[in-house]
């Protein structure tokens, strides 16, 4: 009876480190609707920052792949979140469970991130980038 309890506590065991060790990973390559950029999308492991960990994090590259430039969205990982293109532009649209809103970004001469601001069309394409990854719209 003894060794039958410890051979399902160690099971139990087992499978809880299993669990825990299971780490999504969001990382995401996806590349500007004018060739120019790729954007590399991911949870910020840092500890450096407290503030910004697990936080979603851009990475912007050019065609050589050579890094322009790096953001910190803010936007926590402990709940979901979304990313994109706009279509036919080179403006990153991010939708936040965590922000419960749609954040947008341009490029700037400097190729760096500049936070333009939301528009309804943009709301709404943000929705549709949630659905596409979650295959359910975000609540509201």
């Amino acid at each position: 009876m003894n060794n039958k309890m410890s051979k399902s506590y160690f099971n139990f065991l087992i499978i809880i480190i299993l669990v825990c060790s299971c780490r999504r990973n969001d990382t995401q390559e996806i590349i500007s609707p004018s060739g120019n950029y790729k954007l590399i999308v991911e949870v910020n492991q840092s500890k450096a920052d407290p503030a910004r960990y697990a936080c979603v994090k851009f990475t912007l590259h050019n065609g050589k792949n050579e890094l322009l430039s790096t953001y910190q969205t803010g936007a926590s990982d402990a709940m979901k979140w979304a990313v994109d293109w706009y279509p036919g532009k080179d403006t990153i649209i991010l939708y936040s469970s965590d922000i419960g809103e749609s954040l947008s970004w341009g490029i700037d001469s400097n190729n760096s991130f500049k936070e333009i601001q939301s528009t309804k069309d943009i709301d709404s394409l943000s929705k549709i980038i949630f659905q596409k990854k979650y295959n359910k719209l975000p609540p509201i």
